[in-house]
């Protein structure tokens, strides 16, 4: 692509500009800022590319990296849409791209090199694509060279179970990452649909959309089989969760106490209390939302907690007020909102039991 192409051009008025890279979330979705700050999230034109995210396909951490190796060490980086008029995907959240990569005269298209690196299919709606021939040869000689996604894929990858303890995976995470395991751990809060499950010594965030998380309480001890990742967002992290059985009912765990600043990050996946939070502002996330985040000081440290307006805990923001010193219970996950920032743990707030949120008088 040469620069004439996009130099001094604007995305939704030419259908193309140079961005600077804020997070890559998967293989074919990533987050870039336009030359006037706008945030602009977008779905990759003309592939799909294995997920690794809520679940975890095969392939799916490969095509992330592929992606984040790419655009985090290119020089310029410009995205452009099949017209001049950009267009939304399904989600009506997110617009079709395509992304160019590289130096200034010497720009690559990594829509084309997915495919070509068979770690993703092809995807043409209604045959509309700029670049047919060139995505539609390429796909022939993926798919004949029989790898990656064109390849047979490993029989254990969902089925078969590596047995592990909280403790084991979360002190060896790298070797743990995309693997299916099956673990036991006492339930120590729930957040949403999510939970934390705890052996005692460590503990690990459970991501969950669809399993229903009623049939079970706090302190039941549950088995479960689910696949671990290192997520590129939120951390060390259990999703696609199955088989879940009650083991054990009303059993007793620890809540660690953190009276001062300290490592978090060793505290990850672990739900604790901390005492003597100085509260100095709420602020809300976005517009609309039901959550936000309760400013302080905890020891030396100045921290964010996510709350979350709930029907079921009636947690409003008025409970918080500025000059007031609380002691709360809360989970402890890990959050990087773009790769230009270092990786800081979020403390999440469950309120699910009573006393989870004390005023000192």
């Amino acid at each position: 692509m040469e620069p004439y192409r996009y130099l001094d051009k604007s995305f939704f008025k030419d259908g193309i500009e140079e961005v600077t890279l804020l997070q890559v979330f998967d293989g074919d979705t990533a987050t870039f800022m336009l030359k006037n700050g706008q945030t602009i999230n977008t779905r990759f034109l003309a592939i799909n590319a294995p997920e690794c995210t809520k679940k975890i396909e095969p392939f799916g951490k490969e095509a992330l990296e592929f992606v984040e190796e790419r655009l985090e060490n290119a020089k310029t980086i410009v995205i452009e849409s099949e017209t001049n008029a950009p267009e939304l995907d399904t989600t009506r959240s997110r617009y079709l791209v395509y992304v160019w990569y590289g130096d200034v005269t010497n720009l690559k298209l990594l829509n084309l090199e997915l495919i070509e690196a068979s770690l993703a299919k092809l995807l043409i709606m209604n045959n509309v694509n700029r670049y047919n021939e060139d995505f539609e040869t390429a796909y022939k000689i993926a798919k004949v060279s029989c790898v990656n996604i064109h390849g047979p894929i490993q029989e254990d990858f969902y089925s078969i179970a590596r047995d592990a303890t909280i403790s084991e995976v979360v002190n060896n995470a790298s070797m743990y990452d995309v693997k299916t395991i099956r673990i036991e751990g006492i339930v120590t809060r729930k957040l949403s649909k999510s939970f934390f499950i705890s052996d005692n010594e460590k503990g690990i965030y459970v991501y969950n959309t669809h399993y229903d998380i009623s049939k079970f309480d706090i302190g039941d001890k549950i088995r479960l089989v689910g696949q671990f990742s290192i997520d590129n967002i939120y951390g060390m992290q259990l999703t696609n969760i199955r088989g879940v059985e009650v083991l054990e009912k009303g059993c007793k765990f620890i809540i660690p106490e953190i009276d001062d600043s300290k490592d978090y990050e060793s505290y990850h996946g672990q739900v604790v209390k901390l005492n003597n939070f100085y509260c100095i502002a709420v602020e809300n996330i976005k517009r609309f939302s039901k959550s936000y985040f309760v400013d302080g000081i905890h020891g030396k440290d100045n921290i964010k907690i996510k709350m979350t307006e709930s029907v079921a805990t009636s947690l409003k923001k008025s409970n918080f007020k500025k000059g007031n010193m609380y002691n709360l219970v809360v989970g402890i996950i890990s959050y990087r909102k773009t790769f230009l920032e270092e990786r800081w743990p979020m403390f999440v707030f469950c309120n699910e039991i009573e006393g989870d949120l004390e005023i000192e008088e």
